[in-house]
């Protein structure tokens, strides 16, 4: 039995989390993880054909031949393994993300797909689809010296007219062509997803353990019709369409009932965040210049200017 910290949760855990921030024993637990069985009627649900089940307290979703993963009430997660030969490695990234995901969103956090970099002192949201180029910016500028906040799920909480990021944990996950972009050492690396041909590279200094207040959210797209890097500001209803667009697994929202609260911290968060596109062309590098223009924007926006 070991103790996180894990997007600001203090965790308990049956399994180790060699990714994670270990703390001193607690006995103010936010979450405990642990290895076991979860209600018979679950496994009734899986010999029936379900594979997830979603509800306000409880969520689990079932990866046939790997585990299944049991959520109730944020602060409880269960892990039932399907088979001793399944990896550790393979069990904390299901863990860690889409797991934890659940946790938070029954604890009324909003995760949104995407990295943050602590930048200027406040945090900046970096999301945008797969290829886009998210990851070789945000490694980019953890090498110019921004210090790293969380890492493809970023959870927002909202409070008092605030709105900050929870540090995730010290792990960053890299596709081939980043690691050999910035000659980091392969060695060094955990080798994650053999279908996407991802690593993970655990941080042991430059990252971020406490809430950090937000600047800004930019969603990086990649364009047929952009002839060069642009930044256009995101306004009205689009604020809200786009940062649903971008929740980490947001098909749990639409399952959900209707919920004025939440809802209401969807608006307010779209209200409060200035959001960004940044387009940039399909071809090319063009990092760069998109780092150009992220600093330019939040230049601007720390001088009361916008575009």
């Amino acid at each position: 039995m070991k103790y996180y910290l894990l997007f600001n949760q203090k965790v308990r855990s049956d399994i180790e989390l060699p990714e994670a921030v270990e703390i001193e024993k607690a006995d103010d637990i936010d979450v405990f993880i642990e290895l076991g069985k979860p209600p018979e009627w679950v496994f009734e649900k899986v010999r029936s054909g379900y594979i997830d089940h979603i509800e306000e307290k409880i969520m689990w979703f079932y990866l046939k031949n790997i585990a299944l993963f049991f959520v109730e009430n944020g602060n409880h997660i269960i892990i039932y393994r399907e088979s001793e030969d399944i990896s550790e490695l393979a069990i904390r990234s299901y863990l860690t993300g889409s797991a934890m995901a659940l946790a938070l969103i029954q604890k009324g956090y909003l995760p949104i797909h995407g990295a943050t970099i602590e930048y200027g002192g406040k945090g900046i949201i970096i999301s945008g689809e797969s290829g886009a180029g998210k990851s070789t910016v945000t490694m980019e500028l953890l090498n110019q010296g921004c210090k790293f906040v969380s890492d493809d799920l970023s959870a927002v909480q909202f409070m008092d007219g605030d709105i900050k990021v929870l540090p995730g944990f010290p792990q960053q996950k890299l596709c081939r062509d980043v690691v050999e972009r910035f000659s980091i050492n392969i060695d060094e690396l955990i080798y994650i997803d053999e279908e996407r041909d991802k690593f993970a590279r655990i941080l042991d200094k430059g990252y971020v353990t406490d809430p950090i207040l937000i600047t800004c959210m930019i969603v990086i797209s990649a364009s047929m019709e952009a002839e060069k890097v642009e930044c256009i500001e995101v306004i009205g209803g689009e604020k809200l369409h786009l940062l649903m667009n971008n929740i980490y697994r947001g098909l749990v929202y639409e399952r959900l009932n209707n919920d004025a609260k939440r809802f209401h911290m969807f608006v307010q968060v779209a209200a409060t965040i200035p959001i960004y596109i940044i387009k940039r062309p399909e071809e090319g590098y063009w990092v760069p210049e998109i780092i150009q223009c992220l600093k330019k924007q939040v230049s601007d926006l720390e001088l009361g200017h916008t575009f």
